[in-house]
């Protein structure tokens, strides 16, 4: 697989075309399919990997295991609140509170602390 399909892979993950992801990082139109003909310049393979959160290496190999187990590919809306919650500390402070008082939560937890 070649990282054209990769980022077609997680496009598709994410429910976005390739076209909306030029969009948003600010790339002209075409710039990321042209790059089957051509080689992608490396500042925007970096954007695209930190857009989706893996690294270079999985987007050019493959082979960054870490990365690719913990890639969390998140809706406009999430990527939106997640933006919001990080300009209030308060407002994070209180969800972790009412998570902590969450079952799943607790079990999701301990799960945690013990691997």
């Amino acid at each position: 697989m070649e990282y054209l399909d990769r980022i077609k892979e997680l496009c598709a993950l994410k429910k976005i075309t390739i076209a909306k992801l030029e969009r948003e990082l600010g790339f002209g139109n075409g710039s990321v399919t042209g790059a089957k003909t051509t080689y992608m310049r490396c500042d925007r393979l970096n954007a695209i990997a930190n857009y989706f959160g893996v690294t270079m290496d999985y987007l050019m190999n493959g082979t960054d295991a870490k990365a690719n187990q913990n890639a969390l590919i998140v809706s406009d809306q999430e990527r939106e609140i997640i933006l919001e919650l990080r300009k209030q500390p308060r407002m994070i402070e209180a969800i972790t509170r009412l998570l902590e008082l969450s079952p799943h939560y607790k079990r999701h937890s301990a799960a945690k602390a013990t691997s």
